[in-house]
């Protein structure tokens, strides 16, 4: 509602804005001491693979750090990522979250950003979608990553809107687990070592999460809006089973590195793959693991400067057993057993890379390289329908899927950048990439980047850059005609007033988006094809403040005007508007409470779809953190207290009343950490 919209902005306004009331003189060498550690722990290596404090870095970082998460009584990634300005996090019909940034919906710009786990890139070159990463438990989390915006000139493909950079624990020793009333349960731990010598560390970081299911209710689903209603499963609970493991493993030295990672999502059907309600049976369908093996080989002399070289090798494994595809009798079959489907699709992702580094007077050259090989090392569907009639089937028969064993892609990539510290105040960034495809072509981002310190207090910055994202092999498997990659045009002016604990933010911000890959139908069949671009455009506010020693606020407000050019209308699915206000109260040293509100605006429709817009909503958490003992804390806290019926936009004629998502939940935690 405008006047929920117009009281969140005025209560912000007034917080951040207002002198209020100082904090309290601390002492000299104690302050300088805070701001030293608050300096290293804001170093980010995400914008230009340098380190560099992220108000320093051109384009726009946001840091995240996992302690404060916990705090706030963040879950996963994708519940710490609506904290960032623009950002916000949406789930489809089967479940899986997205990330939509500055008004990009996944039906207008899916696999947009890049999503990386301690700097490994897993996103998938053969389908769309990151849900294994976003499903991280933040216990697990040191801190993330975020570019808010283009980041192929460093990064390369899909990082056409963002990059998110999951690092995760690997320092000392340490053991947590939090349930909450819906049995709902995650628990890990973490185990570090160091050589005497200090030559070696490892680190092995292992979580567990789960979530029994049956606590979202669907309503008449898509079959009702074809008039197949008496043979639906709605309403009734939608199969919201789930469960997340990972095991991660790291050893480095002065000159070798290796990474082992493997993680695992397993999910129900929820809603249906086709918005058709599956049964009421609670158990996991889909099973994603991926599995990445990376050695890096570290040389550092006066003459060279700093060569890193890498080689890795990642597996995707995509398993579904008995996906519900529909009711028999929707295929004209008599009544019987469900049609469900059966998937088993293996890519297998291999690369060597290297970045070589060095100063030449007020110059900081990056000169990086590298060669990618994707193949699909299997690929099969199932389906119990006859592949010429389409008629239900006892036996299940092999359709012909549109990703096929041995489709494969080659990627070859150079890039070279040149960070020029012109004097104290000024320096640029710019540089380019060059990304060759066997398969789809080439693409050439250029970027640069200025970085003005005005005083003290005030940084500014300014940025041009180029992005990109080719198809996957799903969608050329999947075409209606020969796609060119997404490319994108992207501006952004920055103003950054003040010091970590008080400090204020302003960025505006343009993308022009071209050649869209959606999917749609035509006259000659359905399939993906490029259409008509798109852009965004709008104004990004965030601010902290720390009011005196026990109360510290924060949040940000985020105005985006996201426009499909093919019909002049708002992006169908978004919302002009985003904010986020949290108070932290911290009585005592060992004792602090948090409040974080997030509002959603009102969400747009399709030109096409009849219903109303989604209303806006706000919803509330609160969360307390108790140091019980020198190596316990005890956290507890409730997720939505106002129970807000806060919805997912389910595609026209699909779902009439949309995604329902979680209601008021309780929930208790501990974190065993010795040493802290």
């Amino acid at each position: 509602m405008a006047v929920i919209r117009a009281l969140v902005c005025l209560v912000l306004a007034c917080v951040f804005f207002t002198s209020g009331q100082a904090a309290e003189p601390q002492n000299n060498n104690d302050a300088e001491l805070d701001a030293l550690m608050q300096m290293l722990e804001q170093q980010t290596e995400i914008a230009t693979k340098t380190g560099l404090n992220k108000d320093f870095v051109p384009g726009l970082v946001s840091l995240l750090d996992g302690r404060d998460l916990e705090r706030r009584g963040m879950r996963t990634v994708a519940e710490a990522l609506t904290l960032v300005p623009g950002l916000n996090i949406t789930s489809n019909g089967h479940g899986a979250s997205q990330i939509l940034v500055r008004g990009m919906t996944p039906a207008f710009a899916s696999s947009t950003v890049k999503v990386m786990l301690n700097g490994v890139s897993l996103s998938s070159p053969v389908l769309r979608g990151n849900a294994a990463f976003l499903e991280v438990p933040i216990s697990q989390v040191e801190r993330i990553e975020i570019v808010r915006g283009p980041g192929s000139a460093v990064h390369g493909e899909f990082a056409l809107m963002g990059i998110v950079n999951i690092i995760t624990r690997n320092q000392g020793k340490r053991l947590s687990g939090e349930i909450d009333e819906d049995a709902t349960w995650s628990g890990g731990g973490v185990y570090s070592w160091q050589s005497e010598d200090r030559d070696w560390d490892f680190a092995l970081n292992a979580a567990a999460a789960a979530h029994q299911g049956g606590d979202l209710d669907a309503q008449s689903d898509a079959l009702y809006q074809f008039g197949f209603g008496a043979f639906s499963n709605a309403p009734g609970p939608a199969n919201s089973k789930k469960h997340y493991r990972s095991i991660l493993f790291n050893a480095d030295s002065d000159d070798y590195s290796f990474k082992a990672q493997w993680l695992q999502l397993g999910a129900g059907d929820f809603f249906g793959i086709n918005e058709y309600l599956p049964p009421d049976s609670q158990k996991i369908i889909s099973t994603n693991d991926y599995f990445n093996l990376q050695g890096e080989r570290h040389l550092r002399s006066s003459e060279l400067g700093e060569l890193d070289v890498r080689f890795g090798w990642t597996r995707i494994n995509r398993d579904v057993d008995r996906r519900y595809v529909g009711p028999p009798e929707l295929f004209g079959g008599p009544p019987g057993d469900d049609i469900v489907a059966d998937v088993d699709l293996v890519e297998d992702h291999t690369y060597a890379e290297f970045d070589l580094r060095r100063r030449y007077g007020d110059h900081g050259l990056l000169l990086s390289g590298g060669v990618a090989y994707t193949d699909v090392a299997k690929s099969r569907l199932l389906i119990n329908l006859d592949p010429a009639s389409f008629l239900p089937t006892v036996q299940k028969n092999a359709f012909f899927p549109v990703v096929e064993k041995d489709d494969d892609r080659w990627n070859y990539h150079l890039l070279a950048q040149d960070e020029w510290r012109i004097d104290d105040r000024l320096s640029l960034t710019y540089g380019a990439r060059f990304d060759d495809y066997d398969d789809v072509g080439s693409a050439f981002t250029p970027r640069l980047a200025a970085v003005y310190r005005a005083s003290r207090d005030l940084t500014l910055k300014a940025q041009f850059a180029h992005a990109f994202r080719p198809p996957t092999l799903y969608e050329i498997g999947g075409s209606l005609e020969d796609l060119e990659p997404v490319e994108s045009d992207n501006f952004e002016i920055a103003a950054i007033y003040g010091q970590q604990g008080n400090r204020v933010a302003v960025t505006l911000f343009h993308h022009d988006i071209r050649d869209l890959i959606v999917f749609n139908f035509t006259p000659t069949g359905a399939g993906y094809l490029n259409l008509d671009g798109a852009h965004s455009s709008g104004v990004e506010i965030e601010a902290e403040r720390r009011l005196n020693r026990f109360v510290s606020i924060d949040g940000n407000i985020s105005y985006t005007r996201p426009r499909d050019e093919s019909v002049d209308e708002d992006i169908m699915d978004s919302t002009r508007w985003l904010a986020n206000a949290g108070v932290r109260f911290t009585p005592t040293h060992d004792l602090s409470f948090h409040l974080q509100a997030n509002y959603v605006g009102e969400r747009v429709r399709a030109w096409y779809d009849p219903r109303d817009p989604i209303d806006d909503s706000i919803t509330v958490d609160v969360s307390a953190d108790w140091q019980a003992a020198p190596d316990l804390i005890v956290r507890s806290g409730i997720r939505n207290v106002g129970d807000v019926d806060r919805t997912y936009p389910a595609r026209a004629f699909t779902y009439a009343d949309d995604f329902p998502t979680q209601g008021r939940t309780f929930w208790l935690g501990l974190i065993y950490q010795p040493g802290i």
